[in-house]
């Protein structure tokens, strides 16, 4: 769970994450380059669950989520947005639908809010479907439940983008093996005014936005012809070296704060 700019979201959605009935977790909160001060917000909470790792640069969630998922050598990963909450039955769930499907992970509908409004937004049904579908598309919000190997295998989250690469990544694990579908909306996606994907600089219509999806969708035309072992190679490749050397250094930082064998697990 990243974090910028989200100070009245973050209790809430560390709160929900903690009072999963999947009580078998680590939350790692990443303070993406905000001020340490918001810290403050998790005060009180002693749950030694919770790991809190700062970056010094904000980088973008892509970058964040690169560094944990480099760190971690738990069986599976799963993405939370701190703008958000879950019902406590969210990630049990999505864990028994991928287990009992062999699934490479598992997502479900989630609830929308929009101010007072709140809508139903549910799964692709193509996620689950065999086949090269032609174009890329919106086939799951990210927040799901992934396999470890088989989110690396899709190459992981890009540290080089700000926007857009979940409907990619989605679609690369989808590549991967089959993915699961929980049938019950568990989470709830908060619509902000002043987030990434409403603001005027990099919101859906933004030319930015824009430009992004272009680039990804010439990325997934290629993805789509190539052996899916090949994927996680091919997602490297278009990482600058210098950018892949600064993910393998905070990793190692925060390989250092997890118990166990997490320890070595950025090494």
């Amino acid at each position: 769970m990243p974090f910028w700019g989200s100070p009245r979201t973050l209790r809430r959605a560390v709160d929900s994450v903690l009072a999963q009935n999947h009580q078998a977790l680590r939350l790692v909160v990443t303070n993406d380059g905000d001020s340490p001060e918001i810290w403050q917000e998790l005060e009180g909470i002693t749950d030694s669950r919770l790991i809190r790792f700062d970056l010094d640069t904000n980088r973008g969630r892509y970058y964040a989520d690169a560094v944990v998922l480099t760190a971690t050598t738990t069986p599976w990963f799963a993405i939370h947005d701190a703008d958000d909450w879950s019902d406590p039955q969210w990630l049990g769930e999505l864990v028994s639908s991928a287990t009992a499907e062999r699934a490479m992970a598992a997502f479900a509908p989630q609830l929308i809010h929009r101010g007072r409004q709140v809508v139903a937004e549910p799964v692709h049904p193509f996620l689950t479907k065999r086949g090269r579908i032609p174009e890329l598309m919106q086939l799951a919000h990210h927040a799901g439940v992934y396999r470890t190997a088989a989110i690396r295998a899709a190459g992981g989250p890009h540290p080089a983008y700000r926007v857009g690469y979940d409907t990619l990544l989605v679609d690369l694990v989808r590549m991967v093996g089959p993915c699961a579908v929980s049938r019950y909306p568990r989470y709830h996606r908060v619509i902000r005014f002043g987030s990434l994907t409403t603001s005027r600089q990099t919101g859906f219509s933004s030319p930015h936005r824009l430009m992004i999806k272009s680039r990804l969708q010439e990325m997934y035309q290629q993805a789509a012809d190539l052996d899916p072992r090949d994927l996680a190679h091919f997602v490297h490749e278009t990482i600058a070296p210098d950018l892949s050397a600064a993910v393998a250094r905070d990793a190692d930082r925060l390989a250092g704060l997890m118990p166990g064998p997490d320890r070595k697990a950025g090494r």
